[in-house]
């Protein structure tokens, strides 16, 4: 086993005076999937907002660590400055999420969204990254990548919008990939296809995967 991408040592989050998450620990490495499963509401999407710095609730108290590393470096991000956390999201840690058409911005084409991350964390030209966009699109299986980037949330298919949002996730090629009940809102057929996908681009590209889940079925297909 290689070093882990990210480690989590007795991460705890409060919320006021109630606690939330109560010690949790673990590790997760390169091309490996770990799977954190429990019923709704029971603190799985709260534990890894919480380590990977995105947990923004009132009254929030977090302490432990959770460590970043990707070459050579490495960044504590329950105590990241707000820049460093703007740094390593979306270039070392890229998220998909259950409701893509709630995490798709209606208002921008599918092809800016992916572009904005390779323009801020890879400095490609707009044409260059246009291209990578398309190449992107091409990756994950959406049909006709030259016209689908150009389009808008609501002019593709639930299916589509997960492929769509899988494409920015892995734009620049994170170390992390957080997916989160990322095949919840799907039919069983779209569902199956998004788990091969994502296992497909883990092996291509050697990405540590954090699968969340309620289904113990889905946890016990993809998880190491």
């Amino acid at each position: 086993m290689s070093e882990p991408i990210l480690r989590v040592q007795d991460l705890r989050v409060s919320v006021g005076a109630a606690p939330i998450v109560r010690g949790v620990s673990f590790d997760v490495a390169r091309e490996q999937t770990v799977g954190i499963v429990g019923e709704s509401g029971s603190g799985k999407s709260m534990t890894v907002l919480a380590a990977t710095g995105l947990i923004d609730v009132p009254g929030r108290r977090v302490s432990g660590s959770s460590v970043l590393s990707r070459a050579g470096e490495q960044v504590d991000l329950v105590t990241a400055s707000a820049r460093d956390l703007r740094r390593v999201h979306g270039d070392a840690i890229g998220f998909v999420f259950q409701d893509p058409s709630s995490s798709l911005n209606p208002y921008l084409t599918i092809g800016h969204q992916i572009t904005e991350s390779l323009e801020a964390h890879r400095g490609l030209t707009r044409r260059r990254a246009r291209a990578r966009a398309i190449e992107l699109l091409d990756a994950v299986g959406l049909p006709h990548p030259e016209e689908r980037v150009d389009a808008y949330a609501h002019q593709l298919s639930g299916g589509q919008c997960q492929r769509a949002m899988i494409a920015i996730a892995i734009a620049c090629d994170p170390a992390l990939l957080i997916a989160d009940e990322p095949t919840t809102a799907l039919d069983v057929t779209t569902q199956a296809q998004i788990i091969d996908l994502v296992s497909a681009l883990q092996q291509e590209r050697g990405t540590a995967v954090v699968w969340i889940s309620h289904d113990l079925g889905v946890i016990g297909q993809v998880a190491d």
